[in-house]
């Protein structure tokens, strides 16, 4: 009885420690976490794991820095606006070892798990109140122009791939993720 107990909290322990942040047919990523730390992503420390799934019969090219962010915090179901605002550079360009690091294939009707998606990425300093629950809206569009324009150096290793028909595709994101200081 103690084991069938166990066994329901760890299921449901991981069942409800997903979120879910595309809507589409072709591909699925799950954020696989509860929550996301201010002070993580503005140290660049976070490290937060995502499951992306190929729902087709092609393998697919994800680049870790292809999402067109358009992320807003919200306190009550109002927007609320930061303390400080902080400029994006321009992407560097990478060495062939990063190109290999950045891309990602998922192969047809598969999954795989990583690390450190750009998605979550907020270019401010919000002052969050202990007391008060704060949501990080993310929102984001992937798009395989986007993707490339990010991979500086990539060229070479991109066209290589597409040769054996590895893809980009176009997908988009959307979810309210518990924001915390």
């Amino acid at each position: 009885m103690k084991f069938l107990i166990f066994c329901s909290i760890l299921i449901s322990n991981f069942l409800f420690s997903q979120i879910k942040l595309t809507y589409g047919n072709d591909i699925e990523i799950y954020f696989l976490g509860k929550e996301i730390s201010q002070s993580e992503l503005l140290s660049g420390k976070a490290e937060y794991n995502f499951k992306i799934k190929n729902n087709t019969s092609y393998s697919l090219l994800i680049s870790k820095f292809g999402f067109e962010k358009q992320n807003y915090v919200l306190n009550n179901k109002e927007v609320i606006f930061p303390e400080r605002t902080f400029l994006s550079g321009y992407p560097a360009e990478l060495e062939k070892e990063e190109c290999y690091e950045n891309i990602f294939i998922i192969k047809p009707n598969s999954e795989i798990e990583i690390k450190n998606l750009d998605i979550f990425q907020i270019n401010a300093n919000y002052k969050l109140e202990p007391e008060q629950k704060y949501i990080l809206v993310a929102s984001s569009n992937y798009k395989p122009s986007f993707a490339k324009l990010n991979l500086i150096g990539c060229e070479k290793y991109i066209k290589e791939l597409e040769e054996k028909n590895y893809r980009f595709t176009n997908f988009s994101i959307f979810a309210e993720i518990p924001l915390i200081k």
